[in-house]
């Protein structure tokens, strides 16, 4: 039997193309991404509790703190370039301004009033959308939100993978007088994303806070 070394050559390429197409498709977890929120906030903890108590018990119970704790929030999606997707451990976020560096590690989503404490967000294809809140940690640290440039950055840890994965970057500036605003702990300031500018505009909000953002 003669055999033809064009037939071996295309069907062991066309093995491999589709080995290739079933990795891609089944197998690959592909990366993990956020979208650019489209709001971000500082703004306090009104419960004026111990941050994990507000993380882990709602907004009416808990030991009273003696002041109220700075939050971060903003609502985004995470996606996963692969069908598989990723398991998200935790989040965290990091705040600089100049040389000054806070962590915010106490992580909490999900949708209006309704939080869950991080502990941990399954990412497919479709992507996830939330709500995330993010406190300081209970190491006696006073953080004050001074006027400035900021650059938060946020982090996703993920199961079986030791180093966080940065998911965004976000530049703000804080103005003095939301920088006055914000000492009185009781007024939010906002920023909306601009996507002609590609800035982020911020204002200070005196409404009633919507969209789950009350401490």
């Amino acid at each position: 039997m003669v055999i033809d070394p064009v037939s071996i050559t295309i069907s062991v390429l066309a093995l491999a193309v589709s080995t290739a197409v079933a990795w891609l498709t089944f197998f690959r977890r592909g990366i993990l991404g956020m979208t650019r929120p489209s709001l971000v906030a500082f703004l306090h903890d009104l419960s004026r509790r111990d941050p994990l108590s507000v993380l882990l018990e709602g907004p009416e119970t808990g030991a009273k703190s003696q002041d109220p704790y700075p939050k971060i929030y903003f609502r985004a999606l995470l996606y996963a370039t692969g069908r598989r997707g990723h398991i998200v451990e935790s989040m965290f976020v990091r705040l600089h301004r100049g040389e000054t560096v806070q962590t915010f590690n106490y992580w909490a989503y999900g949708e209006g009033d309704r939080l869950h404490p991080g502990s941990g967000v399954r990412v497919g294809e479709e992507g996830a959308v939330y709500n995330h809140h993010f406190l300081p940690p209970r190491d006696g640290t006073v953080f004050q939100f001074l006027a400035g440039e900021y650059r938060l950055e946020v982090y996703g840890t993920l199961v079986n993978q030791g180093a966080p994965v940065l998911l965004q970057t976000i530049n703000l500036v804080l103005s003095e007088e939301q920088a006055v605003a914000l000492k009185t702990k009781t007024t939010p300031v906002f920023y909306n994303w601009g996507p002609e500018s590609q800035t982020y505009h911020g204002h200070i909000d005196i409404r009633p806070r919507t969209l789950g953002v009350a401490g």
